[in-house]
């Protein structure tokens, strides 16, 4: 169910019903949280924080951020995954976070779940 309604998330979010997306992602983000999914946790929170940061939400991506980031270093996710998520959530506890780089670490944590080699361009490459 929860990645139905990731799905949905990202179908919304395609055809600009950003409401719609957010709810769709806040469900499947709560799901993977209670079930200790980690990397969707991750994925499904950054598609969020996309939402977020295409509404100039600021403070909520921010909040989302600092809910994130320690679930991840409990976690033992791979070192350059969460690279990734220190620079989103560096920016993002600044306030400073752009949808640009939102979309770099969401794609480079869809290749690295392929790839652990990967090595994460902290600026834009």
């Amino acid at each position: 169910m929860a990645r139905v309604a990731w799905v949905a998330g990202k179908i919304n979010a395609g055809l600009g019903r950003s409401s719609e997306a957010e709810a769709a992602f806040q469900q499947a983000r709560d799901v993977f949280d209670r079930r200790g999914l980690t990397y969707e946790y991750a994925l499904v929170s950054l598609e969020l924080a996309l939402i977020l940061l295409e509404q100039g939400r600021t403070g909520e991506t921010r909040t989302l951020a600092e809910k994130m980031l320690p679930i991840f270093q409990a976690q033992k996710v791979e070192r350059e995954a969460l690279a990734a998520l220190q620079v989103f959530y560096d920016a993002a506890k600044r306030e400073t976070a752009t949808v640009e780089l939102t979309r770099r670490v969401v794609k480079f944590l869809y290749r690295a779940q392929h790839d652990p080699e990967l090595r994460f361009e902290r600026e834009g490459g």
